[in-house]
């Protein structure tokens, strides 16, 4: 799994209601990934229960855990999110090590990322789960990006504003600073308008909260093939 290859991904909630044929659509919408993935009532059975159903299409299929006791195999990758600003180590490495630690030896590493995160909207569950330090200063935006992108290297950097749109002369901000990093963005993007305007920034999206909110809006966010990533562009 390389998750540079995705420009959009959808983002699944085991623990939300999802019909067959929405399901359908969304894996047959032309989105290059699922992940399967959520904050509230996650468990090993709807988590499960939502991969098998996925796994009747061709599309690749993602776990994004939120706790060791629901990683489940059998999916194409796994994306373990590293929580920067946390002050929790559990939201460091601590996920991670407990994985390896009790299946390591079963593991392809090849199928695992460990993906920084930057939360940038402080109103979001994950932010208040991961007791996270709020980045409300362009300042404080920009120094954890130079971290990831300039000392760290990290191949990827996935700006989460979950529950709402970001602004996005920051998206831009973000896009000027970064030199080597392949930008996620997730939030807020729920229709083509918004997920064009996006993606003039960032290299993937990541479509979560709008499916619930209107599936026939979010199904066109798929449609953006026609504009380039900035990778592309450069």
């Amino acid at each position: 799994m390389n998750l540079k290859d995705y420009q959009h991904i959808f983002k699944l909630d085991p623990a939300k209601e999802i019909s067959d044929d929405e399901l359908m659509q969304i894996c047959e919408s032309g989105t290059d990934a699922v992940i399967i993935g959520g904050s509230d009532d996650v468990t090993e059975d709807n988590v499960l229960n939502l991969m098998s159903r996925v796994r009747r299409y061709a599309v690749d299929c993602i776990q994004e855990p939120n706790d060791i006791e629901v990683a489940t195999l059998g999916f194409d990758g796994y994306i373990f999110p590293y929580m920067i600003q946390s002050k929790e180590v559990q939201f460091h490495t601590g996920y991670l090590f407990e994985g390896i630690r009790s299946y390591g030896h079963m593991i392809d590493y090849s199928s695992i990322e460990w993906v920084p995160y930057i939360v940038t909207n402080d109103k979001a569950k994950v932010f208040h789960a991961a007791k996270c330090h709020t980045v409300v200063q362009d300042d404080d935006l920009l120094s954890y990006i130079d971290i990831l992108d300039k000392v760290m290297k990290s191949p990827y950097i996935y700006i989460e504003h979950s529950g709402d749109l970001i602004d996005i002369e920051r998206l831009k901000m973000i896009r000027e600073q970064v030199t080597h990093s392949h930008i996620i963005y997730g939030g807020g993007i729920t229709n083509e308008r918004i997920a064009i305007e996006v993606m003039q920034y960032v290299d993937t999206i990541i479509v979560g909260n709008g499916v619930y909110e209107g599936i026939k809006s979010a199904l066109k966010t798929c449609l953006l093939y026609t504009s380039p990533s900035p990778r592309d562009r450069g």
